[in-house]
């Protein structure tokens, strides 16, 4: 995966680092920034432990297909399936004449 969470949070420091030295109104462009860094770097970090975790797991030997529906993952088919849950039957009333 393209991204290191080290160098995202170097870019974060520079950026609070060139807002001490600037203008006002840069200053809080460059201090926003920062903090985008700073979420970058730990929805990198995030990812990468998702996707230590998921190489780890054995899906050859068991089934995986609500695994798949999970993560919003359906092989061959243009859109997911939907589960449809119709009512239970009304029950015929026979009225009285």
């Amino acid at each position: 995966m393209p991204g290191n969470p080290h160098e995202c949070r170097l870019n974060a420091a520079h950026c609070s680092e060139l807002a001490k030295t600037v203008v006002t109104s840069e200053c809080q462009a460059l201090l926003v920034l920062a903090d985008t860094w700073k979420r970058l770097a730990a929805e990198l970090e995030a990812d990468q432990s998702l996707l230590q975790v998921l190489s780890e797991l054995d899906l050859s030997s068991q089934p995986y297909e609500a695994f798949q529906f999970a993560l919003n993952i359906h092989p061959g088919l243009s859109e997911p399936r939907s589960r449809s849950i119709s009512a239970p039957a009304q029950p015929h009333r026979i009225s009285a004449q």
